[in-house]
Formats: structure tokens, sequence, C-alpha cells
């Protein structure tokens, strides 16, 4: 019993760590959005930082496939 809640608690963790990377490629995908149409271009580290969180995104969702 005490190993299936230490796994339990394991898959809850991962959720909501993958919940929060989701959520932080959506906000930095309307923050370049946003910037794009208010400035005509959009901050380099906001786009770096969208690219490194989309990837890591993708290997998450690889990696549990």
């Amino acid at each position: 019993m005490r190993r299936r809640l230490h796994i339990l608690k394991d898959y809850l963790r991962y959720k909501r760590h993958k919940q929060y990377v989701e959520e932080r490629v959506v906000e930095l995908r309307s923050k370049i959005t946003m910037e794009a149409i208010e400035t005509g271009c959009a901050d380099k580290q906001s786009r770096r930082l969208f690219l490194k969180y989309n990837e890591y995104l993708k290997n998450l969702s690889k990696n549990t496939n």
C-alpha cells in the first residue's frame, strides 16, 4: 500500500509540473504575440524562453508515452 501511495504522489507531482510548463508556454506565446502586434517585433529573451519551454514540454510528453 505504501508503494502505491508513493507512485501516486510521484504521478501527481509530474502532472502539476507538466501543467505549470504548459501554462508558461501559453503565457510566453501570448506575451510574444502581444508585443509583435503592438511594436512590430518581440523581445529576444521571451522568444528564447518560449522555445526552451516548448521543447521541454515536447520532451515531457514524449517521455511519458
